[in-house]
């Protein structure tokens, strides 16, 4: 049969290999674990150290950091595939520090987006150490930051 009487659905990929396309998309359950984990020392701290008249502040606004930084690599995202203007890293990596993370994380899985470029991922897994930190010293009535504000008095007094 001549190359030009095919039609148009002999082209496409086998069935299996677009499923597999799809569930590259999904989180997973692993994924979902893993997420759901980071979220247990900043929540747990949250609950801990904020009056609780003002969680629901807190929580909406990562939550709405969370859905910027999304929109950010989703737009990042789109472009990159069209070769139109795109997101810096720096700003990424920025939105994600200030509370951004959770929809970094999301959108990395679900986008497949700066998910493979490793020094990208080295900056954000410190972001999100860097909170697991915070949240966890909260946790524990701030004894890294009383030592850390100990040895930067300590510093100043030497130098000054």
């Amino acid at each position: 049969m001549p190359e030009s009487s095919k039609s148009p659905l002999a082209s496409r990929a086998p069935s299996h290999i677009a499923r597999k396309k799809e569930d590259d998309r999904r989180l997973g359950v692993g994924n979902l674990i893993l997420g759901a984990v980071l979220l247990v020392a900043p929540l747990l701290a949250l609950w801990r150290r904020a009056m609780l008249e003002v969680i629901p502040w807190i929580v909406g606004g990562v939550a709405l950091m969370s859905f910027v930084t999304f929109g950010f690599y989703a737009w990042d995202k789109r472009q990159a595939r069209r070769g139109g203007w795109r997101v810096s890293e720096p700003t990424l990596q920025f939105l994600a520090f200030f509370s951004g993370w959770p929809g970094a994380f999301v959108a990395q899985r679900l986008l497949r987006h700066k998910s493979s470029k490793v020094s990208f991922l080295a900056i954000y897994w410190c972001i999100v150490i860097f909170h697991q930190f915070v949240a966890i010293d909260a946790l524990l009535d701030w004894p890294m930051l009383r030592a850390l504000r100990g040895w930067l008095w300590e510093l100043r007094s030497q130098w000054f």
